[in-house]
């Protein structure tokens, strides 16, 4: 399915400007300015209009290095029931969830009918071809981390920009911007690595290579070597990999055994058919396998989730990773 829905998971942590321990608690109270007698429910309440009145501006928030932008999706001002609008908060579990619209521009490109091609138009530069993405966004008040899971697409992603909008956003006078940190659950680690196969093994190295001949025999210059290993029946059991990789070790490159060389492992799953890579100096915990949607709730012809069932999905795995977030210790920067 070339327009697969996939779901990212990132931890967020506060950075105060002084080493001392904060909540996102004494974040929302410094950045809007809110006495300590107000109680947390309304407090959260005023950080979310904070939030919607950012995401839900007249115009888009724009990624100009990227050339990204999104905003809040068919938003409806409806105050005596917020559960119609497609973003809502759950001040008591200190959720934000709900439906993001976004996707490139700054292309100009032509358009045509499929049944009358001279039934043209035009997109300008200024124009851009939206898709729906579900976002959950969760600060518990008395710790310094949260949950950010953003859907996406394997084509389309506005992963770069929503970041982009989030990083500043939970910035105030004490506070950096926040670390937003790419994280892989541990239960879709284990869900992979049970069917796990070996497709390849790369090894790379900078190495200086000269007397190429020519009017100077003393020219040497850096190249990066690149040697693929790969398992052509993908049926190769990772099982037996340390043992693969002490036979591959002893082979040599201009004199560089491949074991100074760094490694990297790609799997593949013989269940899911969806791969993984790893670095091979860590272990096998750095499986980093994309969460498809796929299987996991219902989509419709055109691969767009069910977002009712895709929110289920999500407040259902935030209750695991709650579990997970003190013990946290391999994160990745993105």
């Amino acid at each position: 399915m070339a327009h697969n829905p996939k779901l990212e998971v990132f931890i967020i942590s506060l950075k105060p400007t002084t080493k001392r321990d904060v909540t996102f608690r004494d974040f929302y109270r410094t950045k809007l300015s809110i006495k300590d007698d107000v109680d947390d429910k309304n407090l959260f309440s005023e950080y979310f209009k904070q939030f919607i009145t950012a995401v839900d501006g007249e115009g888009f928030f724009e990624d100009k290095k990227n050339h990204k932008a999104f905003t809040a999706y068919d938003t409806r001002k409806d105050k005596e029931n917020q559960q119609n609008n497609t973003i809502r908060p759950h001040s008591i579990s200190h959720i934000i969830e709900g439906i993001v619209e976004g996707g490139r521009y700054g292309q100009t490109r032509s358009t045509a009918n499929l049944s009358n091609k001279s039934k043209k138009g035009k997109l300008g530069t200024r124009d851009i071809v939206l898709d729906q993405f579900y976002f959950l966004l969760f600060t518990p008040l008395n710790t310094d981390k949260g949950i950010f899971m953003l859907q996406s697409y394997t084509e389309d992603s506005i992963r770069d920009v929503f970041t982009t909008f989030l990083k500043p956003f939970f910035s105030a006078e004490g506070f950096y911007n926040i670390n937003i940190d790419y994280y892989t659950p541990k239960q879709y680690i284990e869900e992979f690595k049970e069917g796990a196969m070996l497709r390849s093994i790369s090894f790379t190295k900078n190495i200086l290579i000269g007397h190429i001949g020519g009017q100077n025999e003393e020219e040497v210059e850096e190249f990066t070597i690149k040697i693929e290993v790969k398992a052509p029946n993908k049926k190769v059991s990772i099982a037996n990999l340390k043992k693969w990789i002490e036979k591959l070790s002893p082979i040599t490159f201009k004199d560089k055994k491949l074991e100074e060389f760094s490694k990297r492992i790609y799997l593949g799953n013989s269940q899911t058919e969806k791969d993984a890579y790893y670095d091979l100096e860590k272990d096998l915990e750095t499986i980093k396998p994309t969460i498809y949607l796929e299987n996991r709730i219902n989509l419709n012809n055109d691969g767009i989730p069910n977002f009712a069932e895709l929110k289920t999905y999500c407040l259902e795995l935030l209750d695991t990773l709650k579990n997970e977030i003190s013990t946290i210790n391999r994160v990745h920067e993105c």
